[in-house]
């Protein structure tokens, strides 16, 4: 019954450290993007369709 308890808060313990991993380096990046950044030219033209089913359309 203790090792599954020690099971649990270790993934309790896994998740939450990846979420604020993620948390922090999404505010980390979006601090470092300059105030004269601009878009890709493959940005610009909007979003790729496929023919096939298995993308985005």
């Amino acid at each position: 019954m203790v090792s599954k308890a020690l099971l649990y808060i270790g993934l309790v313990v896994g998740v939450i450290g990846m979420g604020s991993a993620i948390a922090y380096g999404t505010a980390n990046q979006q601090n470092y993007v300059p105030d004269d950044a601009a878009f890709a030219p493959a940005a610009e033209q909007g979003s790729i369709t496929s023919d096939s089913g298995l993308g985005l359309n």
